[in-house]
């Protein structure tokens, strides 16, 4: 895949997140949690765990 696409991939996913109302973000972020207990791979769970923070979606939960 091509890096650059990645990148900007990754940050239209982000500005979509970031732009969640307080409930749906909420929503999504349960769902998280529950992919985070449920997940077996540790690469995956990890992922999972930092996800939030790496989107900068904490910020938004405070």
């Amino acid at each position: 895949m091509n890096e650059d696409f990645s990148v900007n991939l990754m940050e239209l996913t982000g500005a979509e997140l970031q732009s969640l109302t307080t409930d749906d973000l909420s929503k999504f972020l349960g769902v998280i949690a529950e992919l985070v207990e449920a997940e077996e791979d540790e690469q995956r769970r990890e992922y999972l765990e930092g996800l939030a923070e790496n989107f900068g979606l904490d910020q938004n939960t405070a």
